[in-house]
């Protein structure tokens, strides 16, 4: 089964047979792990449209685009944000397509376990390892509590899975070690804010990377967090310190903001699918801010479980 996200109409296109309705399609651990993970991967990039700014302004040029050659029948050339998102930057080995891709691949991964990730993988024969390793690998995780993962584990769920999308967080590795597992995704959202995102990313990790890397070892070291709990703990914790370093390295004017401050402005005011998904989520914001005596409260969202 193959599944395509549409930037114009917010839908997953997905080819193959047709199903029955399943509301828990995209939930981890069903039987049909391979195809909720093709589903869950195309989803991860619907949040993903809606939370980054550049992405929101790649939708507002497309959608333009669209509308003049349906209004005028011109198609109009390929615009700036296009050529940014598509354009690998020879001295960073990647483009702003690239890191996208890789963090929806990184959550995936998350989403439905690192470890489950790796044994299905061998499972079906995807990836060839030899014997011993997959016998000694299973035979570590005897002591570590079940369904739980490491970053070792990440990195090899990634290896195996990533493809040419891996090429960010395998970078990200070289320079922080297993502490990747969460720099790598607060830095990657944050680039995904602001106008040069594979630019903006480098001088993140160059600049404040080994800083948050230190913090999160910080983090894993503190024996109040229970095992099962350290990747939610991290993430959370490590999420305002990513903020601030991500506001004290780049410059303010190359920021697009999120989803929504890029969304007010752009056309995609006209397009009814933005529209409607966007006045739903002023609503849900206003309703939230009511109920937490105006202040609306915005925790770290993750979409994995505890490592």
């Amino acid at each position: 089964m193959k599944a395509t996200f549409c930037r114009a109409s917010l839908l997953v296109q997905v080819n193959g047979e047709p199903q029955p309705t399943d509301s828990l399609a995209l939930s981890p651990g069903r039987s049909s792990t391979t195809r909720s993970r093709i589903l869950f991967h195309e989803a991860v990039h619907y949040w993903q449209e809606l939370s980054h700014g550049f992405l929101i302004k790649l939708a507002d040029e497309e959608w333009t685009r669209l509308r003049t050659y349906e209004e005028k029948g011109e198609v109009a050339g390929i615009g700036p944000v296009r050529r940014e998102f598509d354009w690998q930057d020879p001295g960073i080995g990647f483009s702003a397509r690239t890191l996208h891709e890789c963090l929806a691949r990184y959550w995936e991964i998350i989403a439905f376990g690192p470890a489950q990730v790796i044994s299905l993988e061998w499972q079906l024969d995807r990836t060839a390892a030899h014997p011993d390793f997959q016998q000694a690998w299973k035979e570590a995780r005897h002591s570590t509590p079940e369904n739980a993962s490491s970053s070792d584990d990440v990195y090899m769920a990634m290896l195996m899975i990533g493809g040419e999308y891996a090429a960010p967080f395998l970078a990200a590795w070289q320079q922080f070690g297993p502490d990747a597992a969460f720099v790598f995704p607060w830095l990657a959202h944050l680039a995904l804010t602001t106008d040069r995102p594979t630019t903006s990313y480098a001088m993140l990790t160059n600049e404040c990377g080994h800083e948050l890397a230190n913090e999160v070892s910080e983090i894993l070291d503190d024996p109040a967090i229970p095992f099962t709990e350290r990747y939610d703990s991290t993430m959370i914790l490590l999420g305002p310190r990513a903020h601030l370093a991500f506001l004290r390295t780049l410059p303010h004017d190359s920021m697009t903001g999120y989803g929504l401050t890029a969304y007010s402005p752009s056309h995609l005011r006209t397009n009814p699918a933005y529209a409607a998904t966007f006045d739903a989520v002023v609503t849900a914001a206003s309703a939230l801010a009511t109920t937490r005596a105006g202040a609306i409260d915005c925790p770290a969202m993750g979409l994995g479980r505890g490592f």
